[in-house]
């Protein structure tokens, strides 16, 4: 599928809501967001916090080597940039999950089908959408089709697409009929939606899905996850549970945050600091550090050498051990009980004042 804009979501959004894995309902599409191997690293800014950056190795493990920021689309700041892996500015997306119901005929069909035609908006994103190929309302356009709205997921973290024909027919029984997904009520829930099969006419409640009766029959975990598009599926063969598309249970993301605090009383220490993932990106000598700094008035009082001996020693510092979340606020803790002058800069001062009456 060409690369298109989807819609936007904002950077605190793929923190909190949106990150890897996790599913956006946009307006008119529901996309997952793709595994880091899909996104533009050379977009994505760096970002240098050496206390975070330990938390998460010890956490995740010492192969992160480093943090970046999300990439920002470069003409108006959105995110959600496009489906598939072609280049692009912002977050790759791809179209989750992957069955569809026409709006009009009530078609239940996968994208793999080619009944759907994805139809981009370059000017309105939010009026990106699917339409039925085949479907046409009299008078009108083609009819839009809209995700399915029914997903199953495994303890174990992965989800899946609803095993539609499984669900209605039984497993292993072969029925090649079209599906058809009926609003029988006007609530909109479960209880008032069946699944229906145009060939052999046979229906059944999709509340069913949702007893312990229907549970049982739905088949095992298949090791999915869609986000990972180049991973195989993993063994599991857990049993599965259907969710609602949107449901508060479906992803959960773990937030680790901090202060960037100065942690040096060496002006030029600080100084480098802060440059060290931008002006001084990729500078490996002394000679490389001098041709860098060229027409930073704030380097003067100091020689290449001293700032090129301020580099390596901060990226050695960054090399060092993981921290436990636990420990992560301590030196926050010191700075903020303990202010010394000496350590503030250009974007963090303390000062003491006696506390209030």
């Amino acid at each position: 599928m060409p690369g298109e804009r989807v819609g936007s979501v904002r950077p605190t959004q793929l923190l909190s809501t949106y990150g890897v894995g996790a599913t956006v309902d946009l307006p008119q599409v529901s996309v997952m967001v793709m595994g880091l191997d899909d996104w533009p690293v050379a977009q994505m800014e760096d970002i240098r916090e050496d206390r975070l950056l330990h938390v998460v190795r010890h956490v995740l493990g010492p192969q992160v080597r480093q943090m970046k920021a999300a990439p920002l689309s470069e003409d108006d700041g959105l995110l959600g940039r496009r489906f598939g892996a072609a280049p692009g500015d912002g977050v790759p997306v791809a179209a989750f999950p992957r069955w569809l119901v026409c709006t009009h005929c009530r078609l239940l069909a996968p994208i793999a089908s080619t009944l759907f035609e994805f139809k981009g908006d370059a000017y309105r994103a939010e009026r990106s959408r699917f339409v039925h190929t085949n479907c046409v309302r009299p008078g009108t356009m083609r009819p839009e089709a809209i995700p399915a709205r029914f997903l199953v997921a495994c303890e174990h973290g992965h989800i899946d697409d609803f095993p539609w024909h499984q669900y209605l027919h039984g497993e292993g029984i072969e029925c090649p009929g079209p599906l058809e997904l009926r609003d029988v009520g006007a609530s909109g829930e479960a209880i008032d939606i069946r699944l229906k099969c145009r060939a052999c006419e046979k229906t059944r409640p999709m509340a069913l899905a949702f007893s312990d009766e229907g549970r049982q029959k739905l088949p095992r975990c298949r090791g999915w996850h869609p986000h990972l598009r180049v991973a195989p599926a993993e063994a599991c063969g857990e049993e599965v549970r259907p969710m609602l598309l949107g449901a508060t249970n479906q992803w959960f993301s773990k937030i680790y945050s901090a202060l960037s605090i100065p942690v040096s009383v060496d002006p030029l220490e600080q100084m480098v600091s802060q440059d060290l993932t931008s002006l001084f990106h990729g500078v490996e000598s002394a000679r490389e550090a001098g041709l860098a700094r060229r027409g930073q008035s704030r380097y003067e009082p100091f020689t290449d050498a001293q700032i090129w001996a301020a580099i390596d020693k901060l990226r050695n510092e960054d090399s060092a051990d993981s921290v436990s979340p636990h420990e992560l606020k301590l030196p926050e803790w010191r700075l903020f009980s303990r202010p010394d002058p000496a350590k503030n800069n250009r974007d963090l001062k303390l000062r003491v004042v006696e506390p209030p009456a």
